[in-house]
């Protein structure tokens, strides 16, 4: 009977992932109601754990961003973060949904949460740093008069237990950042990328 359980729990968990790969197809191949429905019917299983919880509603901002649905895909980050504060892609993806919308939309509400978000993702994956900070630092070129960017940023470091030794490698680049207006941003999950990337998985973005 015991083996019974776990052989039965293992079953469960391959499906889990095979959920998950089922789902990341159909985001790509632009089926994304379907998609939604796979997340949707995972949420209800009652063997998901927290991470697993975070990452379908995870894949649900994908899927909302895919279709448009801007609020609906911020809630999602949201109901994420709640159910598990710590899970590092999380904040990777809400950043760039974030970033996507600032580029798109131009306001500065947006490249407040990107900060915020990428802050946090180097909090709980530190060794992710030099890539996260990149993105902050570009960000930062488009402070408005109210300081609303650096404002968030200091708040996060000093309340969060931002780890301040991450700025010491991007020192030179601090030196010399008023000599350049482009910036090369680096990303981590290429394959869930909310914005286009090269096949190094780069992003090169020109400020006007």
């Amino acid at each position: 009977f015991f083996f019974f359980k776990q052989k039965t729990a293992y079953e469960m968990l391959r499906s889990l992932v095979g959920s998950e790969m089922c789902i990341r197809d159909r985001i790509y191949a632009n089926d994304n109601e379907a998609a939604l429905n796979i997340a949707q019917t995972m949420l209800r299983e009652e063997i998901m754990n927290n991470e697993h919880k975070a990452e379908m509603h995870r894949l649900k901002v994908l899927i909302y961003s895919n279709m448009g649905r801007i609020e609906e895909a911020n809630s999602s980050c949201l109901e994420a973060v709640d159910i598990c504060y710590e899970h590092y892609k999380t904040w990777s993806t809400w950043a760039l949904f974030c970033l996507k919308n600032f580029i798109n939309l131009k306001h500065h509400k947006w490249a407040e949460q990107t900060i915020i978000c990428f802050a946090n993702g180097i909090k709980y994956k530190t060794y992710k740093s030099r890539m996260l900070l990149s993105e902050i630092l570009w960000l930062l070129t488009f402070e408005d008069k109210q300081k609303t960017l650096s404002n968030a940023l200091e708040k996060i470091i000093k309340d969060k237990g931002f780890p301040v030794w991450a700025w010491i490698i991007w020192t030179p680049q601090l030196l010399q950042s008023v000599q350049y207006n482009r910036c090369l941003l680096y990303t981590s999950d290429a394959a869930d990328d909310l914005l286009c990337v090269d096949l190094g998985g780069r992003r090169i973005i020109k400020k006007k």
